[in-house]
């Protein structure tokens, strides 16, 4: 039997051209955002062609909905979806996609060899999309 999961998403509040104080705010108010409507999430640690970002993890049924709002909030150019059979999906803010193959844990030396990986700091895994 396939183990079967939760759809999520992965968004971040961050851009590059941006303060770091500018960042943390904007991160934090994702955050508060979520925890005031009670939509349960994680922050994580995401790395997105190269570059290192605080991020959330949404697990909710309306988690590409939340994702689009946030994304559209602060000026992101994309956000990642996994579905429940652990595809990952990148979405970007025009509405198209890009398929990016199987969500997956990654030994940390393979995954920061990747331009794009996602590190949970909570248990210290990496992982990463992989076709």
């Amino acid at each position: 039997m396939r183990h079967i999961t939760a759809n999520f998403t992965i968004v971040s509040a961050y851009r590059k051209e941006l303060s770091e104080n500018v960042n943390m705010a904007n991160h934090l108010d994702a955050v508060k955002t979520l925890t005031d409507a009670k939509i349960p999430h994680k922050e994580v640690y995401g790395y997105y062609n190269g570059d290192g970002e605080r991020s959330i993890l949404i697990v909710e049924p309306a988690c590409q909905a939340i994702a689009t709002e946030l994304l559209e909030r602060y000026g992101q150019e994309s956000y990642l979806f996994v579905d429940c059979e652990q595809q990952g999906t990148l979405v970007y803010a025009d509405g198209s996609t890009e398929s990016l193959g199987k969500w997956q844990s990654a030994d940390p030396d393979d995954a920061t060899a990747e331009e794009s990986y996602t590190v949970d700091p909570d248990t210290g895994r990496y992982y990463i999309c992989k076709k």
